[in-house]
């Protein structure tokens, strides 16, 4: 068997969680994993997170592969036509200009960061076949036309904007990606300065809470009125950054008029909420007025999870990964 032949390791370095999986060749799911990463810790790739990720996708997929692709997270990516451009447009993202390489074709990433995720294959003893940008992945959730993606992390919110002429995948390639850094980790501090509690409660009562249980979660009783009226406002804070996002995006060009949702944090029904009817996107420049949706692993194409396991909606970025990852490699 070939090294293209084996299965292959994903790793989705996340804000609040690092995810693994296990991918076979065509495509098949075999083995997830996920480690949070430790309070306090630096914007270094958290290694032990990721040995612990690692190793729950292979003892879930009873295999250990050789070769491993990573993620470059999206609020890292820009998408330019030049390492020049990419440079001006960190510049005006965060007011210092970055070294940056080509990750994909028209996608640029900080050129640290790749020496440190290289770096990182090589601490692991693995094969590193490839950096996946998210900004490129995402595009596995765009099945026709053009799409807006917005991924719901623990610390940042990411949108690419998809356009059906640009790139050669189902749904066009990225037009832009940029990032604003509000998520659900937001959320979880408020609750914890608004009822006292430790910071695993206040993630369990965002959990109940989403889940439409919102009594009964390990805040304590009486709490759920408290927490969903705290969700209420995270969600139109949350809505106005969106706004901002998009506008910056789009500089007056159309957006598609059709929303996806994805990420842990998206499991929060009022993010949703806040962007059904209404007219939150007035002032942006949509075709018509936006279909809002939610993602789930099986909208994630060039994938398939085996059948019987159970996946959320926190694994359908990594998933996109993995099915760039593939089919990168049936290219090769």
């Amino acid at each position: 068997m070939t090294r293209a032949a084996e299965p292959l390791s994903v790793l989705d370095l996340g804000t609040a969680y690092v995810k693994a999986l296990v991918v076979a060749p065509d495509g098949e799911v075999l083995g997830w994993g996920s480690a949070e990463r430790l309070e306090g810790g630096s914007d270094d790739v958290p290694l032990a997170a990721v040995e612990r990720a690692l190793v729950e996708a292979e003892n879930d997929a009873a295999q250990v592969p050789r070769r491993v692709a990573l993620g470059v997270a999206g609020s890292e990516c820009v998408v330019a036509a030049t390492a020049r451009a990419a440079r001006h447009a960190y510049a005006a993202e965060r007011g210092a200009s970055l070294d940056a390489l080509a990750v994909s074709d028209g996608i640029f990433a900080p050129a640290a960061l790749v020496g440190r995720l290289r770096q990182l294959a090589e601490t692991l003893d693995l094969d590193l076949v490839g950096l996946v940008p998210e900004a490129e992945a995402l595009g596995a959730l765009a099945a026709t036309g053009g799409v807006v993606v917005v991924d719901v992390g623990g610390s940042v919110t990411t949108v690419v904007v998809f356009d059906a002429a640009r790139g050669e995948g189902t749904g066009g390639g990225p037009r832009g990606c940029l990032s604003a850094p509000i998520g659900a980790a937001a959320l979880e501090a408020r609750i914890v300065e608004r009822l006292g509690v430790t910071r695993e409660q206040a993630r369990d009562a965002v959990r109940a809470h989403a889940a439409g249980a919102g009594s009964r979660s390990s805040a304590g009783p009486g709490t759920g009125r408290v927490v969903a009226e705290l969700a209420a406002h995270h969600a139109d804070v949350w809505r106005d950054a969106l706004e901002t996002v998009l506008a910056e995006i789009a500089k007056g060009e159309a957006l598609p008029p059709r929303v996806i949702l994805c990420g842990g944090g998206a499991a929060l029904a009022d993010l949703a909420r806040v962007l059904e009817g209404g007219s939150w996107h007035a002032a942006l420049p949509f075709d018509a007025s936006p279909l809002v949706e939610r993602a789930l692993p099986a909208d994630v194409q060039g994938v398939r999870v085996r059948r019987g396991r159970q996946l959320g909606g926190e694994a359908v970025a990594p998933l996109c990964l993995a099915a760039a990852a593939v089919h990168a490699g049936a290219a090769n």
